[in-house]
């Protein structure tokens, strides 16, 4: 099970990746967005709900043109160049009862180098964490990103 958040100035943004038919991950709803600043007990609620709201083999796109409407939507911005200026990012995993916490790089929106990056060196794994404890855990990871 995965899922993503991002970290903008006035929001964070937490939604689950999805797995489509030809195994690509694919952002998916719910979308869910949380002012800044948050606390670590609701960031936790939103990164469990984002977990649990996974789903595997959903169809694969055949069409790809307005995917990212609701994800830029959700981030407040209007276009991918406009989010990798702004956003922060981290990967999130679970596997059984451990979740792990993966900054992300961000290379921004043009050359070579764009996108986001993982920083698997880098990562928090925690057992069984509470709420609190994975909203805390995502405080911390944001502040290594970049």
């Amino acid at each position: 099970m995965s899922a993503t958040i991002y970290r903008l100035d006035t929001r964070f943004v937490v939604y689950p990746v999805s797995t489509t038919t030809a195994d690509v991950g694919i952002a998916s709803e719910p979308y869910i967005v949380l002012p800044t600043p948050v606390s670590a007990v609701d960031l936790g609620m939103a990164i469990n709900h984002a977990l649990d709201s996974y789903r595997n083999d959903v169809p694969h796109p055949t069409n790809w043109k307005g995917l990212s409407g609701p994800r830029l939507a959700a981030a407040g911005v209007r276009s991918e160049a406009a989010l990798h200026k702004q956003a922060s990012m981290i990967s999130v995993t679970r596997t059984g009862n451990t979740v792990s916490f993966t900054p992300q790089r961000n290379g921004g929106a043009t050359g070579a180098d764009k996108g986001f990056h993982a920083l698997d060196e880098r990562a928090v794994t925690l057992d069984e964490p509470t709420q609190e404890a994975a909203g805390e855990a995502v405080l911390r990871v944001f502040n290594i990103c970049n």
